[in-house]
């Protein structure tokens, strides 16, 4: 799975500052960062759900919290690298910067959620005086003009644009950091930043599945340049870095032809030490680490019990730790348990074309108990999401597959303007039972059941239980058609 953004989903993914200590924890367990906070002066339409993101780069979900009775809100997550993470507000995103071990606590009035400057928020504990200027600073590089690229250009060219695109970030970013008496190390960490955001701009200019091989390789040696700077883990500081990695090993593992070769024909054994192979040829550092994880990982969404199969993992990698977090991965992929969720803010689409709310229950209780005894296919996507779309093209084939068959396609659309999930409905032609879950249910659901993003696939079996959240998308063929019809044969995947 490449790993694709949009400029509104990049703004979920915004970061904080260097801190003095270096950007590593102790190379072996991480340790916790606690984000903590309350809301003051609410009303009844204050959100009351709060998305965490810390951008773990071995754990790729959020996490959520709903408020307690005082209003409150307390997250953790382990932590190996010190990095950005974000808190999402209803419409509003919160900056952080953390160490491994810190606490922060956040303060929001929503009395003054419409004014800007985020002077409706006061953060305190560690990185504060940090991360406080960082809100600011990021929310302006974000919204800069979005640079254009040709992607017919050479890739000498394309170096040329990519540096010209750089540029203008960085008089930007001098221009404010004068006028704001920006902190050097929030400058700093800026800079590194802006250079993985252009990363993943210029992200399609290898694709490989529209360009020849020659080509593809030209393109990707692109990526290596030293503008990149792709193996010096003092880049782990931005979470940017992490994507910038990622896609990466994705370029160099899917163009070569044996590993294309053995995904299409399911040989994930032989796709695994092909893949593999290629990648330690990069430099042994942490950064070659993170690439053969999250490639080992891509593999094990498919199948998680491929883990058990490749032996001792340790020698492929510098730091043992990485094979522990997969198998811990891998255990959430095998043996997925989520605990009963009551949803408020859920509506469905009525076969007249109606929207109806559903009373506040746990969603997936609901569903099988609608529709005992059969499959489920979910699809969980966002309006603005353009993979969503390119998907939706791909769901009438696979409806076609198991039509009058004991099989219920269900849509979920979170994250989204109400008025735009009625429109996109119409517009694809969304077949299936459509749902939409407001601002809380959306990031409460994502935090419950650990969604990467989006789009999501999950498979719930004629028992209603959920057997993946990683189930294979529509456009996956005949692997999805197989993955439901096992469910169709005997209920258990």
């Amino acid at each position: 799975m490449k790993f694709v953004f949009n400029i509104t989903a990049i703004l979920c993914i915004l970061s904080a500052v260097l801190p003095t200590t270096g950007v590593f924890a102790q190379q072996g367990a991480g340790k916790l960062v606690t984000v903590a906070g309350r809301i003051i002066h609410s009303g009844d339409s204050t959100p009351k759900v709060v998305k965490v993101n810390f951008f773990h780069p071995l754990k790729s979900y959020n996490k959520s919290a709903r408020l307690d009775e005082n209003s409150a809100f307390r997250v953790q997550e382990e932590m190996i690298f010190s990095q950005n993470m974000t808190v999402q507000f209803g419409d509003f995103f919160i900056y952080l910067y953390v160490q491994p071990g810190d606490s922060v606590h956040l303060t929001i009035d929503a009395s003054k959620l419409t004014k800007g400057n985020f002077d409706w928020l006061i953060i305190t504990g560690d990185q504060a005086a940090f991360s406080s200027q960082l809100n600011n600073c990021v929310n302006y590089l974000y919204k800069l003009p979005h640079p254009k690229y040709d992607f017919t250009a050479s890739s000498e060219n394309m170096l040329q644009q990519v540096k010209k695109s750089y540029s203008s970030y960085m008089e930007a970013l001098e221009k404010y950091a004068h006028l704001n008496a920006l902190d050097p190390a929030v400058t700093e960490w800026a800079r590194c930043d802006i250079r993985y955001l252009i990363s993943n701009q210029i992200n399609d200019y290898v694709d490989i599945n529209k360009i020849s091989f020659p080509s593809q390789q030209e393109r990707i040696r692109l990526f290596t340049h030293a503008f990149f700077d792709t193996h010096n883990t003092a880049n782990f500081r931005s979470a940017m870095f992490s994507y910038h990695l990622a896609n990466y090993a994705y370029m160099i593992t899917r163009s070569d032809t044996a590993v294309a070769r053995s995904l299409k024909e399911s040989r994930l054994r032989d796709a695994f030490k092909q893949g593999v192979s290629i990648l330690l040829k990069e430099p042994a550092t942490p950064c070659r680490d993170l690439m053969i994880y999250r490639f080992i990982s891509s593999l094990t969404d498919k199948e998680p019990a491929l883990l058990d199969s490749l032996g001792n993992l340790d020698s492929i990698f510098t730091k043992s730790f990485y094979t522990a977090y997969l198998k811990d991965e891998v255990t959430r992929k095998q043996y997925p348990v989520f605990p009963n969720t009551p949803l408020p803010g859920v509506s469905y689409l009525t076969s007249r074309g109606e929207t109806e709310p559903l009373p506040a229950q746990d969603l997936f209780s609901y569903l099988t108990g609608k529709y005992p005894g059969k499959v489920i296919y979910i699809d969980v996507y966002a309006t603005w999401c353009g993979p969503c779309r390119a998907e939706f093209r791909q769901t009438p084939a696979l409806h076609s597959a198991f039509e009058k068959k004991e099989v219920v396609f269900v849509n979920l659309c979170l994250e989204s303007d109400s008025a735009a999930w009625n429109k996109m409905i119409k517009e694809q032609n969304l077949d299936g039972e459509n749902y939409f879950l407001d601002g809380d249910a959306g990031h409460l659901f994502m935090g419950t059941y650990g969604l990467p993003g989006y789009p999501s696939y999950i498979l719930v079996n004629k028992d209603g239980k959920i057997v993946t959240i990683r189930a294979p998308r529509p456009s996956e063929g005949g692997r999805t058609v197989s993955a439901i019809a096992s469910l169709m044969k005997d209920g258990k995947k």
